[in-house]
C-alpha cells in the first residue's frame, strides 16, 4: 500500500445497473498514473469502493454494527457472539478490519488528493472530484471518530498503516479536519441533479451529514452544544435547497432499493451494491435483506439467515397509533413457512411475537434478480434519508430555538408520510398532545428517530450522543426480563445486562497497539 496503489480500487464496481461503474487495470504506480481525468475518475471510484467492501457497508454495518442499542437484538442459534452482547475485547478481529478498511479509504483519497493537479483538465470538473475525495477522507475519519474516539490522522499517503508511528489525535482534533474536509467539499460538489442516482456524492448529501457530524459533535462525548446550531444550519440548506422530498410511500423506499430504483428525492446518498449469479472477486457485494430479513431458506424468495429480531421496545413504540405503517414493516407481521417446497406467509396477530417480530425493512420478495442469489444482494445501502434530515432539523432547531412550531412541523412531515397521528401542543382533533417544552419534544423526536430509522446503524450512535445510552440499555434489560414471554428471548437483555462506560466506543485493536507503541487504548479495555 506505501508505494503502489492497488486498482482493484478501478475494476468493474458495478454492473450496467450501477451507476459508479468502470474497467478493470493492472496494479500500477503512482508515478505513472494520475495523468488524466479518466485516471482520475477510476481513482475516486476506489475510493468509493472501499465503502462497500465486507469490512464497512457490504457485512460490517449491517451484521455487526447494527446491534447494541434498543432496535434490535441477536437471536440467532447458538450461544450469543460476544460482538452482539457489548462483550467484546481488544483481540476482536472484526473491528481490526473495520479500522483497517476505514484507513484503507483514507489512504486511497490522500494518494488521489496528491495527484489531483496532475492531468490537464477541466478545472471545474477537477474541482467536484477534489470535492468528493476531500468529502469521503472525511467521512473515514468520521466511522473511525464515532466507533473509537481520538484516532492516528494521516493527511499523506506516505503513512503506512502496518508501521505508522504516530499518536491518536485528540477527538477534537479529528472532528476538526472531518469539518474542514467536509465543508470544502460543499463549494465543490456537484449537485443532486447532475445525476439520475445517489451513489456519488453531492451538494445536499454533503450538507446532510455535515449535520449529522455537528449533532454528533453537540452530544456526548464533546458536548459543544454550540454545533447545535451549525447543525440547523446545515440541515436547513438541504430543506431549502427543494431538491428532496420523501416518497409519499415508505415501504416503496426499501422496495426501490431491493429493485435498484435509484430515489433521489428521498435518498441522498447511497452505498451501492450488485449482486452477480456467481460474484466475482471485484465485485462489492451487499447483505442488506439477507442477514437483517425475514428468514427464509426459499431461493424463490431469497434465502435470509436473519440473525436477529425487533426489541418489544420498538414495536411497542409504534403502539400510540396502530395506523402507522412502519409498524408491521419494520417488526414483520408475518413469518415465512415452507411446506412441501411451498412457501407462504403465516400472518401475526397484533398480540403476537411482540418481542421476536423479524427486521422486515429489507425483504428480497422484491427483488427483480432471476434467480437470486443466495448469500448477497443488490440492496444499497441509504446512508442518508431525506427523513433523517428532517428529523435532524427538527432536534436542531428544538434544541437552538426550544419547542418552535417548525421543529413540530418538520417532524410532522415524517409522522404523516407514515400515516400516523400527528404531534400538538394543543387538543387539535385526533392528534397526539404532547407538551410545549424542549424536554418533551426531546424525547418525542428521540422516539420518531427509532420508529423511523431502526436497523439503519445510527441508533446505537444516536443514544450515545444524547448522552442516555446506559439508562436506555439497562431499561431494555429490565424490560426483557419483566415482560418478554418466554427465555428462549434471553439474549435480549445480555446486551443491556453487559453495557457499561467503556462500550461508548469500541477497543483500539490490540494489533495495531502492538504494531504503534504510541496507540494508547480507550478506557475499560
Amino acid at each position: 500500500m506505501k508505494k503502489y496503489i492497488s486498482f482493484l480500487l478501478v475494476i468493474g464496481l458495478f454492473s450496467c445497473k450501477k451507476q459508479l461503474a468502470t474497467t478493470p487495470t493492472d496494479t500500477v504506480s503512482p508515478s505513472v498514473y494520475f495523468n488524466t481525468e479518466s485516471d482520475l475518475n477510476n481513482a475516486l471510484t476506489g475510493v468509493y469502493y472501499t465503502l462497500g467492501e465486507n469490512d464497512l457497508y457490504g457485512l460490517f454495518m449491517p451484521l455487526y454494527n447494527a446491534y447494541n442499542a434498543d432496535d434490535l437484538y441477536w437471536t440467532a442459534n447458538g450461544n450469543p457472539v460476544a460482538l452482539f452482547i457489548n462483550n467484546y475485547t481488544p483481540t476482536e478481529g472484526t473491528y481490526l478490519l473495520f479500522w483497517r478498511k476505514a484507513y484503507e479509504g483514507i489512504y486511497r483519497a490522500n494518494l488521489l488528493l496528491e495527484n489531483i493537479n496532475k492531468p490537464t483538465m477541466d478545472s471545474t470538473r477537477r474541482n467536484v472530484i477534489k470535492g468528493e475525495a476531500l468529502f469521503l477522507r472525511g467521512y473515514f475519519y468520521y466511522l473511525l471518530a464515532t466507533h473509537f474516539g481520538g484516532v492516528p490522522m494521516p493527511l499523506k499517503s506516505s503513512f503506512d498503516i502496518d508501521n505508522p508511528g504516530m499518536p491518536r489525535s485528540s477527538l477534537t482534533a479529528v472532528y476538526t479536519q472531518i469539518l474542514t474536509d467536509m465543508t470544502a467539499a460543499d463549494s465543490m460538489v456537484n449537485p443532486i441533479t447532475a445525476f439520475n442516482y445517489n451513489g456519488h456524492i453531492t451538494k445536499t448529501a454533503v450538507e446532510g451529514i455535515l449535520a449529522r457530524v455537528n449533532l454528533s459533535m453537540a452530544g456526548f462525548p464533546l458536548n459543544e452544544t454550540a454545533r447545535y446550531k451549525d447543525a440547523l444550519n446545515w440541515a436547513t440548506k438541504v430543506y431549502n435547497s427543494g431538491l428532496h422530498a420523501l416518497n409519499p410511500d415508505y415501504k416503496q423506499v426499501f422496495i426501490n432499493l431491493m429493485q435498484d430504483i435509484y430515489d433521489t428525492k428521498e435518498d441522498l446518498w447511497e452505498v451501492e451494491f450488485e449482486v452477480e449469479n456467481a460474484p466475482t472477486a471485484y465485485t462489492p457485494t451487499g447483505r442488506w435483506g439477507n442477514v437483517i430479513g425475514i428468514t427464509t431458506n426459499d431461493l424463490t424468495v431469497g434465502v435470509c439467515s436473519n440473525f436477529g429480531s425487533c426489541t418489544g421496545k420498538l414495536f411497542k413504540s409504534y403502539a400510540a397509533d396502530t395506523n402507522d405503517v412502519r409498524m408491521n414493516w419494520n417488526c414483520a407481521n408475518f413469518n415465512y413457512a415452507t411446506t412441501n417446497n411451498v412457501t407462504t406467509k403465516a400472518y401475526l396477530k397484533y398480540t403476537q411475537n411482540q418481542y421476536n417480530r423479524q427486521m422486515g425493512k429489507y425483504r428480497r420478495e422484491y427483488e427483480l434478480t432471476t434467480p437470486k442469489n443466495k448469500n448477497n444482494t443488490p440492496c444499497n445501502f441509504p446512508v442518508l434519508r431525506y427523513s433523517d434530515v428532517l428529523l435532524m432539523l427538527a432536534e436542531a432547531e428544538n434544541e437552538v430555538n426550544g419547542p418552535t412550531q417548525l421543529a413540530l412541523n418538520t417532524l410532522n412531515l415524517v409522522r404523516s408520510r407514515a400515516k400516523a397521528k400527528s404531534f400538538s401542543y394543543s387538543g387539535t382533533t385526533g392528534a397526539i398532545i404532547i407538551n410545549q417544552n424542549k424536554d418533551s419534544l426531546r424525547s418525542v423526536i428521540q422516539d420518531e428517530r427509532l420508529r423511523e430509522l431502526c436497523y439503519e446503524t445510527q441508533r446505537r450512535l444516536d443514544l450515545i450522543r444524547w448522552g442516555i445510552y446506559l439508562p436506555t440499555m439497562k431499561a431494555l434489560a429490565l424490560d426483557f426480563k419483566t415482560n418478554a414471554p418466554t427465555v428462549a428471548y434471553g439474549n435480549g437483555k445480555l446486551s443491556g445486562d453487559d453495557a457499561s462506560e467503556r462500550n461508548y466506543f469500541y477497543p483500539i485493536p490490540q494489533y495495531e497497539i502492538n504494531l504503534n507503541p504510541l496507540l494508547t487504548q480507550n478506557p475499560g479495555y
